[in-house]
């Protein structure tokens, strides 16, 4: 689901204006009426709201970052990238037959760690553990991570795989740059060729 159907949503079930809206997140009605439309007017692209702006939203609809950002993945092959880091590990454990014992071995951890992940008592995951974590449970460790999109562009899929290599608690780096519009992607992964 895109922002704008996730914003026009919201409104139409709280009987909210824009303006009403804009001003609950403390941005404009105009731009509340971009982002419902999708497109930038300047350049007729894609939108792409800063981490702020997501944050600002979430605040305004009562819920947090990465259940909104959950909500915006729109990977249709897959439903586990829709739910939390938690879930997706217990998810796809479950749906290959494993145990935690299993999955714990394969990772180089204890079991109880494992179920911490799965409970959410360990909010953060070591890129390498990441790493482990993806090929115990067969997974790019990308869409483990809920990071993966179905309709990625070349310039996008490329900046993934650069991505995929930085640590874990830059995360917000991330989203910074995956907000990115594709042009100035673009000009990122040619600094990198």
């Amino acid at each position: 689901m895109k922002i704008g159907e996730i914003i026009s949503q919201y409104r139409e079930q709280h009987h909210m204006s824009m303006r009403a809206f804009g001003r609950k997140c403390g941005v404009s009605n105009a731009y509340i009426s971009i982002l419902e439309a999708g497109v930038n007017p300047r350049s007729g692209e894609p939108l792409s709201p800063t981490v702020e702006t997501y944050r600002k939203i979430s605040r305004a609809m009562d819920m947090s970052l990465n259940d909104l950002l959950n909500m915006i993945q729109d990977n249709e092959n897959s439903e586990i990238t829709r739910y939390t880091l938690p879930e997706r590990l217990k998810a796809r454990r479950r749906e290959l037959g494993l145990t935690l014992l299993q999955v714990a071995n394969h990772v180089g951890v204890t079991e109880a760690t494992v179920q911490r992940w799965e409970s959410g008592k360990i909010k953060s995951l070591h890129y390498d553990n990441i790493i482990k974590l993806g090929n115990a449970l067969s997974m790019n460790p990308s869409m483990l991570m809920g990071w993966e999109h179905n309709d990625v562009s070349p310039e996008r899929r490329k900046l993934h795989d650069i991505i995929d290599q930085v640590p874990i608690e830059q995360l917000d780096l991330y989203l910074v740059v995956l907000s990115l519009p594709t042009a100035r992607l673009q000009a990122i992964v040619d600094l990198f060729r």
